[in-house]
């Protein structure tokens, strides 16, 4: 006699079924245990509820980048290259909450391949530093979130004839969506536009000179509350 085959029905049926039976299990072996046990109530008081933002937190963060560039002299832009690529790096923050309202501040120290080429000319990102206001508002976990302060970066440009590097310093703004995982951990999803418009002169003969600037920054990361 063959063996009859599982219709992909009866497979999918058996495993809900399967499930199901670890669900209910779980909780009835638990209790057991829970036996002659400290029941719940008796046990320490660990701290604040477990959505509570207040504390020192650090973590990791990365994502896409992209901006615009300009090389230019006395005769105007000759060359625009559009630098983009990826930016991730390490975040320090703190946090304080009073009811829903969570403030407080947040570093970030990224490494970026964002650059681009026009031509023989093209420029890019070498890094990017940030020290910023956070103000966001706590819903069961979830927290949108403004932020904004301070940026510095290092950028360079070159075209045939000569290059320049210099470390510019601006200011950002965006928000984002925080959201908890469990008492410690939590990840994240934020937008930040970066102002870096200020200009550095290029090597060679003439005066040209160059500028990288409005950066767009999309990227996730995650975080652990100490």
């Amino acid at each position: 006699m063959g063996v009859k085959r599982m219709s992909r029905g009866s497979l999918i049926k058996s495993v809900m079924a399967a499930a199901l039976a670890l669900a209910v299990a779980a909780p009835v072996a638990q209790a057991a245990d829970l036996g002659g046990r400290t029941s719940y109530k008796d046990e320490p008081d660990y701290g604040p509820p477990r959505y509570l933002w207040t504390g020192f937190y650090a973590g990791l963060q990365a994502g896409y980048g992209w901006s615009d560039a300009y090389l230019f002299n006395g005769g105007g832009v000759y060359a625009s290259p559009e630098p983009d690529g990826f930016i991730g790096g390490g975040t320090l923050g703190y946090n304080f909450q009073s009811g829903q309202v969570v403030w407080g501040i947040e570093t970030d120290l990224s490494y970026s391949d964002i650059k681009g080429s026009f031509g023989v000319s093209s420029a890019d990102i070498d890094w990017l530093w940030t020290l910023r206001g956070r103000v966001g508002l706590d819903m069961n976990g979830w927290m949108p979130y403004f932020t904004g302060g301070l940026a510095m970066a290092d950028v360079g440009a070159r075209d045939n004839i000569g290059s320049g590097s210099d470390t510019i310093t601006g200011w950002t703004i965006g928000g984002g969506l925080e959201v908890k995982l469990d008492r410690a951990w939590s990840i994240k999803g934020e937008y930040l536009y970066v102002d870096l418009d200020d200009s550095f002169r290029l090597s060679g003969p003439g005066n040209a000179r160059a500028t990288v600037e409005d950066l767009h920054i999309v990227r996730g990361g995650i975080n652990y509350k100490f």
